[in-house]
Protein backbone atom coordinates (compact mmCIF):
# COMPACT_ATOMS: atom_id res chain seq x y z
CA UNK A 1 0.00 0.00 0.00
CA UNK A 2 1.24 3.44 -1.24
CA UNK A 3 1.69 6.36 1.48
CA UNK A 4 -0.89 8.06 -0.64
CA UNK A 5 -3.36 5.69 -0.79
CA UNK A 6 -6.43 6.20 0.83
CA UNK A 7 -7.70 4.05 3.74
CA UNK A 8 -11.98 2.82 4.49
CA UNK A 9 -12.64 3.47 8.15
CA UNK A 10 -15.98 2.98 10.01
CA UNK A 11 -16.95 5.83 12.57
CA UNK A 12 -19.84 4.65 14.80
CA UNK A 13 -22.12 7.28 16.80
CA UNK A 14 -24.34 6.75 19.44
CA UNK A 15 -27.26 8.28 20.86
CA UNK A 16 -27.65 7.21 24.56
CA UNK A 17 -31.20 8.58 25.29
CA UNK A 18 -32.41 6.89 21.97
CA UNK A 19 -30.51 3.74 22.25
CA UNK A 20 -29.38 4.04 18.16
CA UNK A 21 -26.04 3.23 16.58
CA UNK A 22 -25.26 4.72 13.15
CA UNK A 23 -22.55 3.53 11.52
CA UNK A 24 -20.43 5.38 8.55
CA UNK A 25 -17.83 4.21 6.39
CA UNK A 26 -15.45 6.85 4.78
CA UNK A 27 -12.37 6.87 2.80
CA UNK A 28 -9.10 9.37 3.84
CA UNK A 29 -5.58 9.13 3.88
CA UNK A 30 -4.71 9.62 7.61
CA UNK A 31 -6.61 9.33 10.69
CA UNK A 32 -6.97 12.72 11.59
CA UNK A 33 -8.34 13.31 8.68
CA UNK A 34 -10.90 10.72 9.38
CA UNK A 35 -11.39 12.33 13.02
CA UNK A 36 -12.12 15.55 11.89
CA UNK A 37 -14.77 14.21 9.20
CA UNK A 38 -16.30 12.31 11.61
CA UNK A 39 -16.26 15.34 13.52
CA UNK A 40 -18.25 17.28 11.63
CA UNK A 41 -21.26 14.24 10.81
CA UNK A 42 -21.75 14.45 14.35
CA UNK A 43 -22.46 18.13 14.46
CA UNK A 44 -24.95 17.56 11.19
CA UNK A 45 -26.27 14.19 12.69
CA UNK A 46 -27.10 16.65 15.92
CA UNK A 47 -28.34 19.54 13.85
CA UNK A 48 -30.37 17.23 11.91
CA UNK A 49 -31.88 15.24 14.88
CA UNK A 50 -32.23 17.84 17.51
CA UNK A 51 -30.67 14.67 19.53
CA UNK A 52 -27.24 14.34 21.34
CA UNK A 53 -25.21 12.51 19.82
CA UNK A 54 -21.72 11.47 19.95
CA UNK A 55 -18.58 9.49 18.18
CA UNK A 56 -17.72 6.18 19.92
CA UNK A 57 -15.06 4.21 17.91
CA UNK A 58 -13.38 5.20 14.55
CA UNK A 59 -11.52 2.36 13.09
CA UNK A 60 -9.52 0.98 9.98
CA UNK A 61 -11.61 -1.33 8.13
CA UNK A 62 -8.21 -2.68 6.62
CA UNK A 63 -7.04 -3.11 9.99
CA UNK A 64 -6.34 -7.16 10.98
CA UNK A 65 -7.27 -8.69 13.70
CA UNK A 66 -5.50 -11.53 15.11
CA UNK A 67 -8.13 -13.55 16.60
CA UNK A 68 -6.43 -17.34 16.88
CA UNK A 69 -5.00 -15.99 20.35
CA UNK A 70 -5.51 -13.64 23.02
CA UNK A 71 -3.56 -11.04 24.97
CA UNK A 72 -3.70 -13.05 27.96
Amino acid sequence: MSISEEKRFHIVFSNKKTKEIKVLTARKLTFSEVASHAYEQCRKLIDKTGEGWEIVSIYDVSFDFETRRTLY
